[in-house]
């Protein structure tokens, strides 16, 4: 009790020294699966030359609805007596509930001090970007969740993690993928490259072993196939270098050392260098050969399928245009 009052008197003494302010919470999961909601201060002390940001609290709510967080949030400033009159800006996600334009935190705080203006974050705004980007390409949604099949099938055995393992000793281990931070697709994509020859080694272990049981031994042969295949060593490649180049970007935006002039040319520097990556897929296909130690895409080495009538007068005038490309010029539109 005595330190959560002198907590508040020290919060309470600055903020009101600094007078002016701005707002951010956010919420992410800790190791006990319980949904933290963080509350973070920004201000300019004084006689200070850059802004500080200080953590404040968990804000204590039951539901992510956007009235329980602003009053739960309302409620903390009231308590420690910081007046939220005197608070000029707020930054948050741009999920429905936070960044309504109606209904959202920022509207309901908005009505509350007409003053406080809104900024979405800069880092969540690049991985909405990039998430939603990656949904509209089916060959790049069942490249992630490849990747996702792959750490799953060997996390699930302590013996196939040995083998994998023993076969990549000088290599970071493969990684989960996450829903929301594509900071930790990064760290996938990169332990998958890194690897990659070793865990085509530890899939054809797995597979010749005859202790192993026979479904094991399927699904292993199933992700060994498209391991060996050109296009998912050119994906990997291709988003190993898109994730590396993202997850700076986001490393960038979130120091507290970084002005909006240079936040704005840092997204414009990502922007340009995703439209000169249309232009390298030869590049991408030369190190995807290398890496996948296959030459060719696999409907140039397949059986050729004859074509349904009826599925092309559904799939539109573009269908028997796109049949007609060659298996290089398919995969790279």
């Amino acid at each position: 009790m005595l330190i959560k009052q002198m907590r508040s008197q020290v919060m309470s003494i600055i903020i009101k020294a600094a007078k002016y302010y701005s707002i951010s919470i956010d919420s992410m999961p800790d190791a006990s699966r319980v949904d933290r909601v963080t509350c973070i201060v920004q201000y300019m002390p004084i006689g200070g030359q850059k802004p500080v940001e200080r953590f404040m609290t968990f804000l204590g709510t039951e539901e992510h609805t956007a009235q329980q967080l602003a009053d739960s949030m309302t409620s903390f400033f009231a308590d420690t007596e910081i007046d939220l009159k005197d608070c000029r800006g707020q930054s948050y996600d741009n999920t429905s509930n936070m960044a309504g334009k109606y209904n959202g935190v920022q509207a309901l705080i908005k009505r509350e001090n007409t003053q406080v203006v809104f900024i979405p974050c800069f880092g969540h705004s690049t991985n909405l970007v990039g998430t939603e980007a990656a949904k509209c390409v089916p060959k790049a949604t069942a490249f992630f969740d490849f990747v996702q099949k792959l750490y799953t099938f060997f996390s699930a055995s302590p013996q196939r993690w040995k083998i994998l393992k023993s076969h990549i000793p000088d290599s970071p281990t493969l990684k989960s993928l996450s829903q929301t931070c594509w900071s930790a697709r990064n760290d996938a994509v990169n332990a998958l490259y890194s690897g990659y020859t070793g865990v085509i080694d530890a899939l054809e272990s797995i597979y010749k072993d005859a202790n192993e049981k026979l479904e094991g031994r399927l699904e292993a042969t199933g992700l060994l196939r498209k391991m060996e295949q050109l296009e998912y060593g050119i994906v990997t490649c291709f988003w190993r270098a898109l994730l590396n180049r993202f997850n700076n970007v986001t490393t960038a935006l979130q120091s507290p050392h970084l002005d909006l002039n240079n936040a704005v040319a840092v997204m414009r520097s990502l922007c340009e260098y995703v439209a000169e990556m249309r232009d390298q897929f030869d590049f991408y296909k030369e190190q995807g050969k290398e890496l996948s130690g296959c030459q060719d895409y696999k409907e140039a080495v397949s059986r050729v399928h004859i074509r349904s009538k009826r599925l092309a007068r559904f799939e539109g005038a573009g269908a028997d245009a796109e049949a007609d490309l060659s298996p290089k010029d398919k995969f790279r539109v």
